[in-house]
C-alpha cells in the first residue's frame, strides 16, 4: 500500500510511492512521528489521538490572532503509514493474564475481565483504522520571519547545560530562565563564557530587549490555553545575526496538542460514553497547571500561577495588553473553522469553551479582588491623611510665654 497523506484544511493529498524507509523522528512525548518532505516543504507527521489533533490546531489559529509566531500546522489523516512497535489483538485469555501481571484486583471476576476485554478491543480497532488521525507540522525554521536564524536552541538545553557547570537545579521559570540568560551573555562573566562554550555560542551575544515579556505571553497564554505540555523542551530560543554580534530572541510555540486537557479524554470512555469522558475530563483540567511559571515561587500550582499571572498583568502594560487581545478571541468563530472529524467534533467543542471560559473567568476574578484591594488601600490612606490633617489643624495655638520655662 502506497503512503499517504490526506490534509483536511487544504484538502490536498500527498502520496509516496517510492515505499522507501521513513526516517523517524524521536519527538519529546509523541509517538509514531517521521520527517517527510512534501514538495519543497520539510514536516513531520506526527500520529495522535484525534482530541490531542484538534489543540495543535486551535492554538495555531489562536496565535494567529494574538500576533504570537507559531509553527504552522494541518490536521491530516493518514494511510499505509507503519505503526512503531505494532501491536496485534490479544485473545481474551492473554488479556487476562497480562491484567493478573498488574493487579490481582478482580483478576478472578469472570464479568469484570468480559468488560474489560471488551474495552481492550474497542480502543485496539479505535488505533488500528486504516486511515488514522494524525498532525502534519510544518518546520517552523521555513516560516519567513524565521528563515535568517543561524541556531535554534532549546530552554532545556541551556538550563541543563548551567546546571551541570553549577551543580544546581534547572529552573522551571520565566524569572530562573532570564537569569541563566543574562549570565550567558556577560561578557564578562566566567560563568557565561563556560556556558557560550558548551553551547557552541559566539561571545558578541546579546538578549532581544522584548525577549523577557515575549516569554512571559507564553506562559501567559500557555495558562489560558490549558496546556500542560508546555514545558523546556517546547520552548525555543533562536539566534540570529545582528549588526557584528548575534542576538538571541524567542522561537515560535509548537507541539500545543496537550491543551484544553483534550489528552484526558480516553480513547475507550470516548467510544463508550462521550459525554461523560468529556465531564471528567473538563473537570480535570480546570485547575491543571502549567508546567512552566512566571516565578519559582509558584511552582507547578494552579492557585499561585493564577495569582502571578494576574499581577503581571495589572503591572506589565505589554502584557496587559496581549491578555486583552487574548481574551477578546471569538471561541466559537475558531471552532466553526475547523477541520472536522465528526467522532470527535462535539467533545473538542466543549472541552475547548469549558477551559478557555474558565481560566478567562478566573484570571478576570482576580483582577477585580485586586482592583478592589488597591482602591480600598487607597482609599483607607487618603482618609489616614485627610484625619491626621484635620487633628493637625484643630490642635490649640500655644501663646509664646507658654514656652518660656
Amino acid at each position: 500500500m502506497n503512503r499517504t497523506v490526506i490534509t483536511l484544511d487544504k484538502k490536498k493529498m500527498f502520496t509516496d510511492y517510492s515505499h522507501k524507509p521513513l526516517k523517524h523522528k524521536s519527538l519529546n512525548g509523541c509517538h509514531n512521528n517521521y520527517e517527510v518532505q512534501l514538495g519543497k516543504s520539510i514536516a513531520f507527521l506526527k500520529e495522535a489521538n484525534g482530541c490531542v489533533d484538534y489543540g495543535d490546531y486551535i492554538c495555531m489559529k489562536m496565535c494567529e490572532i494574538v500576533d504570537l509566531p507559531c509553527a504552522e500546522m494541518e490536521m491530516v489523516y493518514l494511510q499505509g503509514f507503519p505503526r512503531e512497535n505494532e501491536e496485534r489483538l490479544l485473545s481474551f485469555e492473554e488479556h487476562c493474564a497480562e491484567i493478573r501481571k498488574i493487579s490481582s484486583f478482580k483478576s478472578n471476576d469472570e464479568e469484570y475481565l468480559r468488560q474489560s476485554y471488551a474495552h481492550y478491543e474497542k480502543m485496539y480497532h479505535a488505533r488500528n483504522m486504516p486511515l488514522r488521525a494524525g498532525v502534519l507540522s510544518y518546520d517552523y525554521k521555513e516560516l519567513p520571519e524565521f528563515r535568517d536564524i543561524s541556531k535554534a536552541i532549546s530552554i532545556s538545553t541551556i538550563t541543563e547545560a548551567y546546571a551541570q557547570l553549577t551543580g544546581t537545579e534547572a529552573p522551571m521559570s520565566i524569572d530562573g530562565y532570564m537569569q541563566i540568560l543574562d549570565e550567558l551573555t556577560n561578557g564578562n562573566s566566567k560563568m557565561g563564557k563556560s556556558l557560550r562554550k558548551q553551547l557552541g555560542l559566539k561571545d558578541n551575544i546579546n538578549l532581544s530587549p522584548t525577549l523577557c515579556d515575549d516569554l512571559k505571553k507564553y506562559v501567559v497564554f500557555g495558562f489560558v490555553t490549558g496546556q500542560i505540555d508546555m514545558k523546556q523542551d517546547n520552548i525555543h530560543l533562536v539566534v540570529r545575526k545582528s549588526g557584528k554580534g548575534f542576538e538571541i530572541s524567542a522561537g515560535p510555540l509548537f507541539d500545543n496538542g496537550e491543551s484544553f486537557n483534550l489528552s484526558s479524554i480516553e480513547r475507550v470512555d470516548a467510544i463508550d460514553d462521550p459525554e461523560r469522558a468529556t465531564d471528567y475530563a473538563l473537570d480535570l483540567g480546570r485547575n491543571m497547571a502549567n508546567r512552566v511559571s512566571l516565578t519559582e515561587n509558584s511552582g507547578v500550582d494552579y492557585d499561585k500561577q493564577l495569582e502571578e499571572i494576574a499581577s503581571e498583568i495589572a503591572s506589565n502594560p505589554q502584557i496587559a495588553q496581549f491578555y486583552g487581545q487574548l481574551k477578546s478571541i471569538n471561541i466559537d468563530q475558531i471552532l466553526t473553522q475547523i477541520p472536522s472529524r465528526e467522532a470527535e467534533y462535539h467533545m473538542v467543542c466543549k472541552m475547548v469553551k469549558g477551559i478557555y471560559s474558565s481560566r478567562i473567568s478566573a484570571i478576570e476574578q482576580l483582577l477585580t479582588k485586586q482592583t478592589t484591594t488597591e482602591n480600598k488601600n487607597e482609599t483607607e490612606s487618603q482618609v489616614e491623611l485627610i484625619t491626621q490633617l484635620t487633628s493637625s489643624q484643630t490642635q490649640p495655638i500655644l501663646e509664646d510665654d507658654e514656652f518660656c520655662l
